[in-house]
């Protein structure tokens, strides 16, 4: 059999060994991510680190080359390494040694034999050949390997090609190798990501230790020069960074590293991205290379490290290890759905979710960083990355220059006079201080409802001492639980000590709350600690039975390709998904004022007044405003800043605005947010500064023009109105501009909603629509019953999306099985005002903003 040839792009022995495990252990191949590496993406990494030993590292037989360098080995008493009680010794090695540290089934390791070889070919040198195996080859690579199987086809598979078996029989003849008896590839049983310590034989059994302490020497001492591979794709990593008492263990106490930036702590409310195997393993081939001073890590892995704000410290690590940084994104996230820049569907090179990258690090001997970063993309169908892939390396790639900067050194390209021009705009966490992510009940099902009666009378089954905590539990959370936990339980949750605590409340009905649950969409929420996970307390008190508004938006956007509308405005508390259910796009809540504590609420007064210095205004609240930040939209306008509802902009007529700048004019806290919840809208600036919404919290830019400051308070005061459905403030939500004329049961059948356009047929009669509708039900076609709708509702309006949702389709796909009241009925139409209003609103502001940057004068 021939195997491993490339123009069938995938080995037959490895394909039955990846086919094997989906099937018979999917599971484990999720939890290990073991997916095949395509041929083309090896190829290109192979002949990109043999280009590089070449033309970079003074080596003309590339991965073939036989020279050897000198190392030391240190051996240490204990693991604290002090200088006493070690001792040195000097050895001699190979120069191009080269390890694989998550060799799966040796897919790598093949193709570097394989380039060796062809380049012997050439050269005629099979009488060479078999010396050269003993004496140069299978001394100079290493593979790491944890799961048994994979190790096992890898001998296999790679003892095969040594063989000639995937040769013809006239050529193995003459490049056949026989591996002597006590001959072995040094493809090892070990987890990489392990310290390099010798394993006791009579804990371990004999060949597991013995595999340890081999791979353990090559990890520790050898000076190994390449480093490249396709560690695994796992999120929850199966590599722990603390051990079951706390302690950090070897991988964990190097990803601490990544955990900085500028030489400050990262301040990562959830840094769990840095977990996944992937990082790891790049953290592993880092340390691996600058131990040997010099070299090439080359991975294909996730590419989410590339701009993903949370890897804003690794990336700097990256770039003070090595000297220049090769970045090749091959796209192809279906999480994100990247498209092409000509807007075509964009492929995978694997079948996984994640868009992937190749990264070649290069540390070139004793020239330090920071690295030359170079960056290129690869769009197209999979088909077609292949065959660019199998035509090119490193040294035909056209790469663009970055200059990473702080604070995010990204290693994607951006606009760098864009960049500077956003960054003079103010951060919106430094805007208002006080700040968290949104509620995440870890039980929604349970904790919300559309209706208060039905939740009121769920809480009190759940409460109803007559019933038995399993006979609660099968009811309320099913049969099924969590690794390690009884169904409904987690870390921080276990019924059975909530229900007890629970049922000692007499008043439980007063912590059912209005909650902002998705766009549109408030339903009552059993707000109550001992029902939901994090409840945000300290943000979320301030949204109480008082009146107040909250911003909400989010930290960056993952979905490409996709007009940035992430943001958000609510008089209660508000959901962690209330703008996308997407994992990064996780909504942050801004409340507009903090008011002081109330009986059983966190005592935060003293740091409110630490927060926000401003006297007290109604019910003792003060405005959740940075003092800077007021201070300088002051200076730009001249105004007054009052710290309690809205300035005098409203009482400015029209000739007032055309005259000139008012006398003692004042803006209040409601001004502010209505002048930033109109930028968030401009179209213009989405679209201006996409990249940068897309990787951070928003930047809100400043101006000193008082006629575009007052355009925009009054254009983002209509769009808070809309958005909260406040009818006194935006009256037209009182005149649908929609109807519903058909009678039935009004329940939302499962299939729907369903949107006709303009033109398309009508089901009943076939004759072309003259206005979109949106189905909620079918109705009976044959019987000349039409489906219940909703007519007039525009394509653009029916499109409409707020962050991660589609509002109108999904407001009424949430209700699917139900049967709407007259007020879900009259509330939905009004949801189509408002979305209508939004698009003829945000037209309004582009056209209140003359260009960007916005006018400021010379002094401010």
């Amino acid at each position: 059999m021939e195997f491993g040839k490339s123009a069938a792009r995938e080995d037959p022995v490895v394909h039955f060994y990846e086919t094997f495990l989906a099937a018979y252990d999917p599971e484990l191949r999720e939890k290990r991510g073991v997916y095949y590496t395509p041929e083309p993406v090896v190829s290109y990494i192979v002949r990109s680190v043999d280009h590089l030993l070449r033309e970079r590292f003074d080596l003309p037989d590339g991965l073939a080359d036989q020279s050897t360098t000198s190392y030391t080995i240190e051996t240490y008493t204990d693991r604290s390494k002090n200088s006493s009680g070690s001792a040195r010794e000097k050895r001699e090695s190979p120069r191009v040694l080269i390890l694989d540290p998550a060799t799966g089934t040796g897919t790598f390791l093949y193709a570097v034999i394989e380039l060796i070889r062809e380049r012997f070919m050439r050269r005629r040198n099979a009488g060479l050949w078999s010396s050269y195996v003993r004496e140069q080859l299978l001394p100079r690579l290493f593979g790491f390997e944890l799961l048994m199987a994979p190790y096992a086809v890898a001998h296999l598979k790679l003892g095969m090609q040594l063989a000639g078996q995937d040769l013809s029989e006239e050529a193995r003849q003459d490049w056949n190798y026989d591996f002597a008896a006590t001959e072995r590839l040094n493809v090892f049983l070990t987890n990489s990501l392990e310290e390099g310590l010798k394993k006791t034989e009579m804990a371990l059994g004999q060949f597991i230790s013995q595999e340890a302490n081999a791979a353990a020497s090559v990890k520790r001492d050898m000076p190994i020069m390449i480093v490249l591979g396709n560690p695994p794709y796992s999120g929850h990593s199966a590599n722990r960074s603390r051990t079951d008492s706390g302690d950090e263990t070897w991988i964990g106490e190097l990803i601490e590293d990544y955990k900085e930036i500028d030489g400050q702590p990262l301040r990562e409310r959830n840094p769990k991205w840095l977990q996944d195997d992937y990082v790891k393993f790049i953290r592993f081939g880092q340390w691996r290379v600058a131990r040997s001073g010099s070299g090439i890590l080359a991975f294909i892995t996730n590419h989410g490290y590339l701009d993903n704000p949370t890897f804003r410290g690794m990336r700097q690590q990256l770039m003070q290890t090595f000297t220049d940084v090769y970045l090749l994104d091959l796209h192809g996230s279906a999480k994100k759905r990247q498209r092409t820049p000509e807007g075509a569907p964009d492929g995978n090179v694997f079948d996984i979710q994640q868009g992937v990258s190749i990264g070649i690090f290069v540390k070139a001997g004793a020239k330090k960083g920071p690295a030359r970063v170079q960056h290129a993309d690869l769009w197209g169908d999979r088909g077609g990355k292949y065959d660019w892939l199998a035509e090119h390396d490193l040294s035909t790639t056209k790469w663009e220059e970055l200059a990473p900067s702080s604070p995010f050194y990204l290693f994607t390209p951006i606009d760098s006079e864009v960049e500077a021009e956003y960054k003079q705009g103010w951060h919106i966490r430094e805007i208002a201080p006080k700040n968290s992510v949104g509620i995440v009940t870890s039980r929604d099902a349970f904790a919300f409802d559309f209706d208060r009666a039905v939740l009121e009378q769920r809480v009190a089954d759940f409460l109803d001492r007559n019933q038995t905590d399993d006979a609660v539990r099968a009811r309320f959370f099913g049969t099924k639980g969590r690794a390690g936990y009884p169904p409904g339980d987690n870390r921080d949750w276990q019924m059975e000590t909530k229900r007890s605590r629970l049922q000692k409340e007499t008043a439980w009905r007063d912590n059912i709350e209005s909650c902002l649950y998705r766009p549109f969409d408030v339903r009552p929420l059993f707000f109550h600690r001992d029902a939901i996970d994090f409840g945000r307390r300290k943000v979320m008190q301030h949204m109480l039975k008082q009146p107040n508004k909250g911003l909400i938006t989010v930290r960056q956007q993952s979905q490409q390709g996709q007009s940035w509308s992430l943001v958000g405005v609510s008089n209660y508390i508000a959901e962690s998904c209330a703008l996308s259910n997407k994992t990064k796009e996780i909504s942050y809540f801004f409340p507009l004022y903090v008011y002081p504590p109330r009986e059983g609420e966190p005592d935060s007064q003293s740091e409110m007044r630490d927060l926000s210095p401003w006297p007290e205004g109604r019910q003792g609240r003060r405005p959740n405003l940075d003092a800077a930040f007021v201070k300088d939209l002051e200076l730009r306008l001249n105004w007054t800043f009052i710290p309690d509802g809205r300035g005098n902009l409203g009482q400015m007529g029209a000739d007032a605005q055309s005259s000139g700048a008012p006398v003692a004019a004042t803006f209040g806290p409601e001004d502010i947010l209505h002048y930033i919840y109109a930028v968030l809208h401009a179209p213009s600036y989405r679209s201006r500064y996409a990249e940068f919404l897309r990787i951070d919290f928003p930047r809100i830019p400043l101006t000193s023009d008082w006629r575009i400051f007052a355009s925009l308070t009054r254009l983002g005061a209509q769009l808070v109105a809309l958005h909260t459905l406040d009818s006194a403030q935006a009256p037209t939500l009182n005149n649908p501009n929609t109807t519903y004329p058909v009678r039935g049961n009004n329940e939302v059948m499962n299939g729907h909603p369903k949107y006709l356009s303009p033109g398309e047929q009508d089901p009943r009669t076939g004759k072309p629509l003259s206005e979109g509708r949106v189905y909620i039900n079918a109705g009976n076609v044959r019987k000349g019953i039409s489906g219940q709708y909703f007519e007039g509702v525009p394509p653009e309006v029916w499109e409409f999306h707020v962050g991660g949702y589609q509002v109108c389709d999904k407001w009424l796909k949430d209700r699917r099985n139900r049967e709407l009241s007259f007020a879900d009925l009259t509330h939905y139409q009004r949801i189509i005002v408002a979305l209508q209003e939004t698009i003829r609103t945000m037209d309004a502001i582009d056209e209140a903003i003359p260009s960007w940057p916005l006018p400021n004068n010379e002094n401010t």
